[in-house]
């Protein structure tokens, strides 16, 4: 076998005297401990990202829940015309990821009811 420079020897490494014989150095970047903590870091951010977002939609579903009464009390016509409402307070310019669409989810899911 030519261990030459040209010729690689295991896992396609050339030894950089050309000899095919390699040392390996090991260090905290090679053993992955760097990637090992940066991904941790990384877990950890995203588990707190997502526990507060998850709050987040837990008290929007209490306000939802909270138009349980209200929403269930309307005829049938009602629940109808609820749609025209909406329409028209998203003209006037109401974000519709606010009140609006917890409302919404409200009408929406007694009228499936």
């Amino acid at each position: 076998m030519n261990n030459g420079p040209a010729t690689a020897a295991w896992f396609g490494q050339v030894s950089p005297d050309g000899t095919g014989t390699t040392t390996t150095t090991t260090t905290a970047l090679s053993m992955g401990i760097v990637e090992n903590f940066v991904s941790s870091t990384d877990i950890k951010t995203r588990n707190a990202e997502n526990e507060k977002y998850l709050a987040e939609l837990q008290t929007r579903v209490e306000r939802i829940n909270g138009l349980e009464e209200s929403i269930e009390d309307l005829e049938d016509d009602e629940l109808q015309s609820k749609t025209q409402s909406f329409q028209q307070r998203l003209k006037d310019g109401e974000d519709i990821n606010g009140p609006l669409l917890e409302e919404a989810f409200a009408v929406v899911r007694e009228a499936a009811w």
